[in-house]
């Protein structure tokens, strides 16, 4: 599972967010931090990740260093923040479609 994230991104992400993210979001499941991303059966097929490198909370940092070194994963940058999808939807998506 991700690392949980630190006391300063939880801060940092509230401070950002605030009523603009909230309009456009639902609150997630804590199992989405705790159970594993894939059923075992799955382990082997292909998985991407989009990692923001602009002002990075730190377990996303944690994260993408360890799928880097992992065999099924790829890695897409983005020059943004972890709000790519509401700051950059054009560079978000072309990301996307990079991986397909």
């Amino acid at each position: 599972p991700p690392p949980p994230p630190s006391p300063s991104d939880s801060r940092r992400w509230a401070s950002r967010c605030g009523s603009g993210c909230s309009r456009r979001s639902a609150p997630g499941s804590v199992r989405s931090a705790t159970s594993p991303s894939v059923p075992a059966a799955a382990a082997a097929l292909p998985r991407a990740f989009i990692s923001c490198t602009e002002d990075q909370f730190e377990a996303f940092v944690l994260i993408a260093e360890r799928v880097r070194s992992e065999p099924n994963w790829r890695v897409q940058e983005i020059a943004d923040n972890h709000l790519a999808p509401l700051n950059s939807p054009e560079a978000t998506a072309e990301a996307l479609l990079s991986l397909v």
